[in-house]
């Protein structure tokens, strides 16, 4: 019999700064872990509209962090949600939101069509308001 091995899903610390193959990919040290970040983030700071909530606050680094909700009470189809999941982290890489100093978790409502362009907005008043940062 076969003794049964366990693997370890987290990525230690040392392989989590190296640079990716791929230049536009969304890199693990630009996720917040859950256990890290989630819970602070989402008591700080917030802004809104009718499809995006947007919690942000300031962190120790230069470069900002992304954290991603999508409840399935609000998009039930699990191809809609990694398909909105895609989306806002394609927009977080083209906007220079990222070169702030902050962690930011987008969280979906109400299950409609979800305006990017909303989220476009959300993350330019962010960027304004945070400037000082």
């Amino acid at each position: 019999m076969v003794a049964a091995q366990s693997f370890v899903l987290a990525a230690p610390r040392a392989v989590q700064d190296l640079p990716c193959k791929h230049p536009n990919s969304f890199t693990v040290a630009q996720r917040i872990p859950r256990a890290e970040g989630y819970g602070a983030c989402l008591k700080s700071h917030m802004l809104s509209d009718k499809c995006f909530k947007l919690f942000f606050m300031p962190n120790h680094s230069k470069k900002a962090r992304l954290g991603i909700v999508v409840a399935k009470r609000n998009i039930p189809k699990a191809v809609d949600r990694n398909k909105t999941k895609r989306e806002i982290r394609e927009l977080f890489r083209i906007h220079q939101l990222k070169d702030y100093g902050l962690d930011l978790v987008v969280m979906t409502r109400n299950g409609g069509r979800l305006d990017m362009d909303g989220l476009n907005n959300l993350f330019n008043r962010v960027a304004i308001r945070c400037a000082g940062f």
